[in-house]
């Protein structure tokens, strides 16, 4: 049997096999992982659910804890009723995707979260699904043997299992590698299926709609390079065309939730100051701007000079007055911060070009190196703040974690993931190698394919590392969410040079 003539049944028993196999994290771990961010992807929808139909239709997430300041998990400051009151009428704050937010919230109103991690597990299976189909992988034997090195040997299985929206970057990665790499294989169901989940993927996360940039412009290329390098394989325009439009869906859906929070709270969402964070953390070009410009320029950024530098994330979230600025700041001063951040970024990019293009890229190189998986054993500090807003139930399935409890191997699967991770480079590249040394490969040749997807795919690999510890401090996390598409292509590319040497003996 073939995924391309096995029936609808066929398929979904597969695919349904598969998406189980990546939920073996949250199933030894004794329910989902979480972060900190998690808790404000459930609690948005809650309060949305309150303004819209009343209270009586929330869930105990939606309730605040006393005294918890503008940030989910932030240190309480009891005696404040007055800065309480302004908490209470500022709006939401951007950058937790309301959309993912809905999916989260539907696994915390039934099944204790189960229902989103089979979402995510069946979102996944279903995109590599899509790459076996374009790839010419037909036979069920590959397709599991795939979702089993997916599983064990990547960590995919363990970016399903949680309350974040991580996951759909390798969805979207994998399916636009599939579209281009064999897009005139698939059926227009497909398709539309495909089209969807990038257009939700580009929904759930700011981080997602650059990933898809990135995969325009690789797409684009691809098109343009049909006729010089002369293969007829695969629908990179076509790829490049949808990507564009989930893209443009996702900057529609964060708009139309903007365009809501304006019309509720007569005012805009509060832009967290990402660009501003990490242009002046731990002295980089944004400091030195500051202190040399400061208070003349203007910026609300100018009255925390005196506590610079301090590192990305105390500039963000830390509760601490003297080594923080958006967390501890009042309402006006946050949106300010926010609203000035493009501004800022443009005068330090043109007093010092050299010196932010030099810092984004050691960023990125930096980000693109660190792929460990230790944010699932929790910290103290996370453990502490999750802890402030775990309810119900939910809270004792928690606290019984491995996650909770730091008893995972992280270092083993480290190894493992790396190990993996540099096997499949290493057959990519080798693949390349070979159909150069060989003269090129045939207009035909079903190898061109794994070069097309392997190419995007190393492309929103880097785009990830570029975006991720441009705007952010370095976390394992950010670059390990996208490095199973990297493995899974790699070990494809393996064994078509293991086809391709026994053919010639």
């Amino acid at each position: 049997m073939r995924l391309a003539t096995a029936g609808l049944p066929q398929r979904a028993t597969l695919i349904a096999i598969a998406a189980l196999a990546f939920l073996w994290p949250a199933a030894l771990n004794g329910g989902p992982f979480f972060s900190t961010d998690s808790i404000a992807y459930i609690r948005g929808p809650d309060q949305a659910i309150s303004k819209l139909f009343g209270a009586s239709h929330v869930t105990v997430w939606s309730a605040k804890p006393l005294g918890v300041g503008f940030h989910e998990g932030a240190t309480p400051q009891a005696g404040n009723d007055e800065a309480q009151k302004d908490e209470a009428k500022s709006p939401p704050m951007a950058g937790r995707s309301i959309y993912y937010g809905l999916l989260a919230n539907l696994g915390a109103r039934f099944g204790g979260f189960w229902p989103t991690l089979a979402a995510q597990a069946l979102a996944a299976a279903f995109a590599l699904h899509l790459l076996c189909r374009a790839l010419g992988w037909e036979r069920p034997v590959r397709y599991l043997i795939l979702a089993a090195v997916a599983a064990l040997a990547a960590p995919l299985g363990f970016f399903v299992s949680c309350i974040m929206p991580d996951v759909w970057a390798p969805i979207a990665i994998l399916i636009v590698a599939a579209l281009a790499a064999g897009g005139e294989r698939l059926s227009r169901g497909e398709w539309i299926a495909a089209w969807l989940l990038l257009a939700f993927a580009a929904a759930a996360h700011t981080t997602h709609i650059l990933l898809l940039a990135a995969a325009v412009v690789a797409c684009a290329l691809l098109a343009g390079l049909r006729g010089a390098l002369r293969f007829h394989l695969g629908a990179p325009g076509l790829a490049a065309g949808a990507a564009f439009l989930a893209l443009a869906a996702g900057i529609l859906a964060g708009a139309a939730f903007n365009l809501a929070v304006t019309k509720v709270y007569h005012a805009p969402p509060v832009q967290p100051p990402f660009l501003t964070a990490r242009l002046v953390g731990d002295g980089r070009p944004g400091d030195a701007w500051l202190h040399a410009h400061c208070p003349s320029a203007g910026f609300q950024a100018c009255a925390y000079v005196s506590r610079l530098p301090m590192p990305t994330d105390d500039f963000l979230w830390s509760a601490d007055p003297r080594r923080s600025a958006f967390w501890t700041a009042s309402p006006a001063q946050r949106s300010a911060l926010g609203d000035e951040q493009f501004r800022f970024a443009e005068a330090v990019f043109k007093d010092d070009p050299i010196g932010v293009t030099r810092q984004v890229a050691l960023d990125g190189a930096a980000q693109f190196a660190d792929i460990s998986l230790a944010d699932f054993n929790h910290k103290d500090s996370v453990r502490a703040s999750i802890d402030a807003w775990m309810v119900g139930p939910d809270a004792a399935t928690w606290r019984a974690s491995l996650a909770y409890r730091r008893a995972w191997p992280i270092k083993v699967l480290d190894q493992i993931e790396a190990g993996a991770l540099a096997l499949g480079l290493a057959g990519l590249a080798a693949l390349c190698v070979r159909a150069r040394i060989r003269g090129g490969l045939r207009p035909d040749d079903e190898r061109i394919r794994v070069i097309l997807a392997g190419f995007m795919i190393i492309t929103a690999v880097i785009a990830n590392a570029a975006v991720c510890g441009g705007l952010s401090d370095i976390f394992g996390r950010y670059q390990a969410r996208v490095t199973a598409p990297l493995i899974l292509i790699g070990l494809i590319a393996l064994t078509q040079l293991g086809a391709s040497a026994a053919r010639r003996r």
